[in-house]
């Protein structure tokens, strides 16, 4: 994928992906199955792109959306076209409404961020500034540079699961940064559709805290 000069690119570039974790049937994205429920408009159904692959991972593509289900995972993510979560959200919360076997074990929120810094020096300070250098790995290492960190932060709700934070450079916007939150969450008494409206409702807050993240990190670039 070819990348965008940092002073070309927007002031972020983003996306949003809601993820279920249990069990699916990958057959549950046929675009009849989507149409009897009355998941897509006409419209939609028109445009999708759809993949069965290997007989077990369903793949429906939008300009607006894709979504991706395998026996294990049942995944829906905003574009970089249309990067708005609210007719995702819908989407894969109507989704499971129409299951009749429910089984999610944990929720994933994912907030991706790409933004773009003035110069290869500030894209390094900030690479040093999250780890450092000069006690370690200079030592050992010729010309050492962050190429991926993982942070790892407990929940302040009553659910199990972590925030998971990573930073690496990003492969859209050079010089770049990319920051994913991974807003993981778990019920101890695996109560799916719990899990699942609390996901639905905390996905705001979610985004804000993501938000907090990236601001943080844009800091250190200043």
């Amino acid at each position: 994928m070819e990348t965008i000069p940092a002073q070309s690119a927007p002031a972020d570039v983003v996306g949003t992906s809601i993820v279920f974790l249990g069990v699916f049937d990958p057959l549950l994205l046929q675009p009849a199955y989507l149409a009897e429920n009355a998941l897509l408009t006409d419209s939609d159904l028109a445009q999708l792109r759809y993949q069965f692959l290997a007989a077990e991972i369903a793949i429906l593509n939008l300009p607006w959306m894709q979504v991706v289900a395998d026996p294990t995972k049942l995944m829906a993510a905003t574009t970089t076209q249309s990067p708005i979560v609210e007719p995702v959200r819908d989407f894969i919360f109507a989704l499971y409404e129409t299951l009749k076997f429910r089984r999610v074990t944990a929720v994933g929120l994912n907030h991706d961020t790409h933004f773009g810094v003035r110069s290869e020096e500030v894209w390094h300070k900030v690479g040093h500034a999250l780890a450092p250098k000069d006690d370690l790995w200079r030592r050992i290492l010729v010309e050492p540079g962050t190429a991926s960190l993982l942070i790892q932060g407990k929940r302040d709700d009553e659910f199990q699961g972590n925030v998971n934070v990573k930073v690496e450079p990003s492969a859209l916007v050079h010089p770049g940064i990319y920051v994913n939150v991974n807003d993981h969450m778990v019920l101890a008494d695996l109560d799916g559709d719990r899990l699942v409206k609390a996901a639905g409702e905390k996905l705001y807050a979610s985004k804000a805290r993501s938000d907090l993240i990236v601001a943080a990190i844009k800091e250190l670039a200043q």
